[in-house]
């Protein structure tokens, strides 16, 4: 609202809620993906000694969630003239986020704090008390009654406050025109996170508690604890300026400056401080004289942009880092005791980003084609990495700035109006990006268990991310896998996987991270009634496949459609490169046969490309006429059907259906807007 001509006030509230309920220790999803397809679903089996049935245990072990998102802002304005302008704005969130996790009484979770029932089970169960200093102790139940739950809590509130002071101008008749922006920005972010279980509760019986105090005694022997909770503040200020200037309406220049100050240095203040800047030049040739001798053009622009962004190292030690423990002692002795975490750095600082970028507009028949090009360079410096040491100071692997890197990459977007009229209209939008990247500088030497680990490594002159492969020779006419080592020599369980030297042999298998990424999103309008189908794509980027080979199989695993092309008999090394299933005469004969299948879990025969072409989203909206609503109090009412995570159209067959992204459930949301 506006009480006066020069002020201006407004505030935005924000509220939401949220209730789930799911799976707890076992989850539907992550059963179907280990349980072996021998198992019946409908019987009992015996896990961590206790009955176990999945179905039942869905019903007894489970969690619900509870979350509150509560935003309030508040902004205020004072603009005396058509020049100056100054601004303050405020805001204030909380968030708080309640996971209870139940174990009914009845839960296999619960049940094997009480199995005892054999002599060989009470022995070997962990879940049972036995004291540290007495070998000859009887193991004793902990949990006699009930089941257990365990309460997570997550609450944060976040501050945020942010000034600008704005003079705009316009010089000989508008021919110069001036923007200066002034201001800063601060936050206070606080967030707690905790959680303790409360054991012996009772659920089928008004929830009582028949708490054994036995079992604090159980928990210090195992050094866990019952409880844990943390807080972190976090506070962020910092200063900036914006220049803008424009000759003719067609030549701009601009240029911005940001000081940026932290605490989570601690008290050090050699990195506290971090400067930013950019400079960007623009030309509208769309406004040029000469621009209508180039028809069809309807519009042409382009800019020239160069600058340095600084991003907070996710390692704090620019001073030591001390910490708190607690040796065991089994004689229930507590003696607290400090101890350095992580070793000063001095010379930690924010990792930097020099980057320049072209960018081009430009638009076809009165924009009804337009498309935008941005071609882009960057290199980075005082990267963060692992540095391996001699162990100075009791570290051989601090974290420190001791990499660098380039990227180069494109983007394009094409926007197209196919069908525009006063009813109907169709309109495609299509993007594009592609973002290489090298390791040009690194002051470690990876060893080969990081280099050909599945979630990559870096490794100079190398994208970063890289996933590197043992090679993979073929199978012996037993059915092992044989690999190539560091010498070119055929071997089969003697790769070193500590080796930091010669290591040109590993082959290189690709990058996690996609280089070709984009989307194409179809848009038709008629009437109130609105419908769009949105597909994406990604290329580039591997995976390494799960570890699913290994020389011991048990009844509870479940393998993958490889095993049905396994060696069976000598001669299937020439058809097939899935090693035999061996057998215990051949693990006896061959001890150290399990470092063989390890190794072929790494090795280049175990990957698979993540490309995929996905169906992402479909949405069905209808608005409401206006001249339904004009006796009413509402301006606008808005329905919206989507589907979003809708099916797979294409990926690579090596994945034997798994999906090549992040497992997201298919969704089906309808939602209803009012406007007054």
């Amino acid at each position: 609202f506006k009480p006066h001509k020069y002020w201006t006030f407004g505030t935005i509230v924000n509220a939401s809620y949220t209730r789930d309920h799911d799976g707890g220790d076992f989850t539907p999803l992550s059963v179907a993906q280990t349980l072996s397809r021998t198992m019946d679903p409908t019987q009992y089996y015996l896990y961590e000694f206790a009955p176990y049935n999945i179905k039942e245990e869905m019903n007894q072990n489970y969690r619900d969630v509870d979350a509150v998102n509560v935003r309030l802002q508040a902004s205020i304005a004072y603009r005396p003239s058509t020049k100056f302008n100054a601004s303050l704005l405020g805001s204030i969130q909380y968030y708080n986020d309640l996971t209870e996790f139940i174990r009914t009484e009845k839960s296999n979770a619960s049940e094997r704090f009480r199995a005892m029932n054999k002599r060989l089970i009470r022995d070997r169960n962990s879940y049972l008390y036995k004291p540290a200093d007495d070998v000859y102790a009887v193991p004793r139940v902990v949990m006699p009654h009930g089941g257990y739950r365990t309460i997570q809590e997550y609450a944060s509130r976040r501050f945020d406050l942010q000034a600008r002071a704005t003079y705009t101008d316009t010089f000989a008749e508008g021919k110069h025109a001036l923007t200066l922006v002034g201001g800063t920005d601060l936050y206070d972010y606080l967030e707690r996170n905790g959680w303790h279980n409360e054991y012996g509760v009772n659920f089928e019986i008004g929830q009582l508690s028949t708490f054994d105090p036995m079992l604090f005694h159980w928990l210090h022997d195992r050094r866990n604890n019952y409880y844990s909770r943390s807080t972190t503040i976090y506070r962020n200020v910092s200063f900036l300026g914006n220049l803008s200037y424009s000759y003719l309406g067609r030549y701009t220049l601009d240029g911005s400056l940001r000081y940026e100050g932290t605490n989570r240095f601690g008290r050090s203040r050699l990195v506290r401080w971090m400067p930013t800047w950019s400079v960007s030049l623009g030309w509208d040739i769309g406004q040029e004289a000469f621009f209508h001798s180039l028809r069809p053009l309807s519009s042409l622009s382009t800019r020239l942009t160069y600058g340095m962004t600084g991003t907070m190292p996710y390692v704090y030690n620019s001073q030591e880092r001390i910490k708190s423990y607690l040796p065991f002692r089994p004689n229930q002795l507590t003696e607290p005791s400090l101890y350095i975490n992580e070793p000063a750095n001095n010379e930690l600082t924010y990792e930097k980003m020099y980057e320049l970028n072209w960018n081009l507009n430009f638009g076809f028949l009165k924009d009804r084609i337009s498309t935008s090009l941005s071609l882009f360079t960057r290199q980075g410096r005082d990267l963060v990495d692992v540095a391996y040491t001699q162990g100075t100071g009791g570290f051989f692997t601090p974290y420190g700035n001791v990499a660098s890197m380039e990227a180069k990459g494109v983007e394009l977007s094409l926007t197209t109006q196919n069908i525009h009229t006063k009813k109907f209209s169709w309109t495609t939008s299509f993007t594009y990006s592609r973002n290489t990247n090298k390791v040009t500088r690194l002051n470690s030497r990876p060893d080969v268990s990081g280099l050909v680990s599945s979630t990559g490594s870096a490794r100079e002159g190398y994208p970063l991310a890289s996933v590197f492969s043992i090679p993979f020779y073929k199978l012996s006419s037993e059915g092992f896998p044989q690999f190539y080592n560091h010498r070119g020599q055929i071997e089969r369980d003697n790769i070193n996987f500590s080796a930091t030297t010669n290591l040109d042999y590993l082959k290189y298998s690709g990058t996690r991270t996609p280089t070709d990424q984009g989307g194409l999103n179809n848009s038709f309008t008629w009437g109130n009634v609105k419908f769009s189908v949105y597909v994406v794509y990604s290329f580039g980027a591997i995976r390494r496949l799960p570890d699913m080979f290994n020389s011991y199989y048990s009844d509870y695993e479940a393998l993958g459609h490889e095993f049905n092309r396994r060696w069976l008999r000598p001669g299937d090394e020439e058809r097939t490169n899935v090693p035999i299933l061996p057998t215990a005469q051949q693990r006896l004969n061959n001890p150290n046969l399990y470092y063989a299948y390890y190794t072929y879990n790494h090795s280049d025969v175990r990957i698979a490309r993540t490309d995929y072409v996905q169906l992402r989203d479909i949405s069905l909206s209808y608005a409401l006429p206006k001249n339904l609503l004009r006796k009413t109090f509402m301006s606008s009412v808005d329905f919206k059907l989507q589907a979003s995570n809708v099916f797979l159209i294409y990926s690579d067959k090596r994945l034997n259906g798994a999906l090549p992204y992040s497992y997201t459930p298919h969704s089906l949301i309808f939602s209803a807007s009012v406007g007054i």
